[in-house]
């Protein structure tokens, strides 16, 4: 704790030169990447790590002025601490809609397949689905890149109350159309994920968009074909997790909640639309049937083996 207090201009001014230091690049010009603490980044960044060295570890995914703004906080009492942490959050945590005026949903699948070293038909397996901690720690035991099914993508809005689910969902809404028109064909699915309670002061400030494989896209099967060696297998990660989901449109989906001490039913008691539910895979761990199917049919068809991993709970 500070003996005296800095002059407030200079208080001000170091705050800036640190919260500018620690705004993630989630987006390099107009092209959007997945934010780096969801699993599905996290597992393909960490299984990278292993194969090549180049890959950023979980405990690297904030930027390095992280560390100094935290440190330069800790000199204050809690609710100075608590108000600096919400003030950098507002200024750094996604990117702004503006940004996705230049996305195209296949610099997601680029993205993934660009972390891995290519090998020229030397891998033994491919693990492709759903991410979570032991599936990286199966693909680095099998030394193969994981290609995963789902990419979040944090998106600004004005700051809302943290409990104000309506609008919440408005400004998802309108995001997710605007993502589904991009993608054309019926290959993805977006699933507004909003948790109130885990995510309480992210919330506030981001929606958090989960972009879900319906299909195998054209780049995966590409990487596929190009790196899997002769007799190699596809390792398929099926997690059938579901949760109550709203029905916001085709293919757009609304989950309140997320895995934990509190069921599904107990957060839609206090957070609800009227909307029509649906019971569905789960958005940040459950496999989209679709997806599984069609990874089944490309093997079959091209002649790989595909050994299953199935399972109801993550």
């Amino acid at each position: 704790m500070m003996n005296a207090p800095y002059p407030t201009a200079i208080c001000v001014l170091i705050i800036f030169v640190l919260v500018g230091s620690t705004v993630p690049a989630f987006a390099a010009g107009d092209r959007i990447v997945p934010v780096c603490f969801d699993s599905g980044t996290r597992v393909v960044r960490e299984v990278a790590e292993t194969l090549s060295g180049e890959g950023r570890g979980i405990l690297e995914c904030y930027p390095p002025g992280s560390r100094a703004f935290l440190w330069f906080l800790s000199l204050f009492p809690e609710r100075f601490r608590i108000g600096g942490i919400e003030w950098g959050m507002s200024l750094s945590l996604g990117v702004p809609e503006s940004k996705l005026t230049g996305f195209d949903i296949s610099s997601l699948f680029e993205w993934c397949i660009a972390q891995y070293p290519r090998t020229a038909g030397r891998y033994q397996a491919i693990v492709i689905g759903s991410p979570n901690g032991a599936v990286a720690h199966i693909a680095c035991l099998l030394h193969a890149p994981f290609l995963t099914t789902s990419f979040a993508l944090a998106i600004r809005h004005p700051p809302i109350d943290p409990d104000d689910i309506d609008a919440y969902a408005a400004a998802g809404g309108k995001l997710a159309a605007e993502i589904l028109e991009k993608s054309g064909a019926s290959s993805i699915e977006v699933i507004d994920h909003y948790d109130p309670i885990h995510d309480r002061p992210l919330v506030k400030y981001v929606n958090f968009l989960r972009l879900k494989l319906l299909e195998l896209p054209a780049v995966y099967e590409g990487f596929i074909l190009e790196n899997l060696a002769p007799g190699g297998m596809i390792v398929l990660v099926d997690c059938t997790y579901s949760w109550l989901q709203y029905t916001v449109g085709e293919r757009s989906y609304l989950q309140v909640g997320g895995l934990g001490a509190v069921s599904p039913e107990e957060y839609l008691e206090r957070y609800n639309l009227d909307l029509p539910l649906e019971e569905r895979r789960e958005s940040e761990w459950g496999c989209p049937e679709e997806f599984a199917a069609s990874v089944r049919d490309f093997a079959d068809e091209n002649g790989i083996e595909v050994l299953e991993i199935k399972y109801e709970r993550p």
